[in-house]
């Protein structure tokens, strides 16, 4: 079974299939009520987290958390 495995792997990074995937930068605005125990900085990590098991993100990142008033 490990071969077989093996063998995708190396099918599916081949430069052949890499560079045929079209790369996108993805800038998206989330505006949330969290109860004022809850950390903002988890839950950005959970949206991330998420969002990396769900959609094969290569990676995630926060650029900036605003608390408003």
């Amino acid at each position: 079974m490990r071969g077989m495995y093996d063998e995708f792997i190396a099918e599916a990074t081949s430069p052949a299939i890499i560079d045929s995937v079209q790369k996108i930068d993805l800038y998206i605005k989330v505006q949330l009520d969290l109860d004022p125990e809850e950390k903002p900085e988890r839950v950005a990590a959970e949206i991330l987290r998420q969002l990396e098991k769900f959609y094969a993100v290569r990676s995630t990142e926060v650029s900036n958390i605003v608390v408003r008033e």
